[in-house]
């Protein structure tokens, strides 16, 4: 009977010492004097406090993925929207980035097809675009001999290029422009895909400080327990609430 005794002392006391209110210690000590004989024994300090989150893992966590760091939170909740607008940024990165791949093989195709424009893929990006605005070679060698810029002029034995009319070259001027803008609007989704990740952090910061002022209470529990030959047994139970 001593030992239940003990037991829903025991219970009682974290019951009470889990009410509100503005207590910051609680002991407990109950005597146990019958006689028995028994070993010393000493059982002390096994703490209940729940750990805090840390600001700077949780910015690093959704720096890396969105979402993380509220999940880190224990909020991922509302970080499960920021994973999945990741996601769809990174595909549709990725879509973008193919149909302009597809594009410029299209022009590619096209230049040596209709355009005379030989070995195309070791053309220069301003070559892309020079033969798109002019019919010939000569025409735009004529024309930046007019403007000063010899530099500018082509070797006509290696960057020959000649359209058969201006529709053959407006044709290629407008997969070469497709190609260019899907590949340029490409910096839109990247700048999107940096926001999220700002976004995240500053939830993910937001759900930290929330989740640390939940655990600001906390619980300390201290055990003494100890049976002597020679003096009354006890148990002596310390509850320390700390605000």
């Amino acid at each position: 009977m001593r030992k239940f005794g003990v037991i829903f002392i025991l219970f009682a006391s974290v019951l009470f010492a889990q009410q509100p209110g503005s207590i910051a210690q609680l002991k407990s000590t109950v005597s146990l004097n019958d006689g028995y004989e028994s070993k010393d024994a000493s059982i002390q300090s096994i703490q209940f406090a729940p750990e805090k989150k840390k600001v700077g893992l949780a910015i690093l966590y959704s720096v890396l993925l969105p979402g993380m760091g509220e999940l880190y939170a224990e909020g991922f909740e509302s970080g499960k929207y920021f994973t999945i607008a990741e996601a769809g940024l990174w595909i549709t990165m990725g879509g973008m980035k193919y149909y302009s791949e597809r594009q410029k093989d299209n022009y590619f195709n096209y230049a040596e097809s209709y355009g005379g424009v030989t070995n195309m893929d070791a053309k220069s990006g301003d070559y892309s675009a020079d033969i798109g605005n002019y019919l010939n070679i000569s025409d735009f060698n004529n024309d930046m001999a007019k403007q000063g810029r010899f530099e500018k002029m082509y070797n006509t034995s290696t960057h020959n290029w000649s359209w058969a009319n201006n529709n053959d070259r407006k044709s290629y001027r407008e997969l070469w422009v497709s190609s260019e803008s899907w590949n340029n609007n490409i910096r839109f989704v990247v700048g999107g895909i940096i926001l999220n990740r700002i976004a995240s952090a500053i939830n993910a910061v937001r759900l930290v400080s929330r989740y640390n002022k939940s655990i600001e209470t906390t619980w300390n529990f201290y055990f003494d327990y100890n049976i002597s030959q020679t003096s009354p047994a006890n148990i002596s139970i310390n509850f320390i609430k700390i605000f």
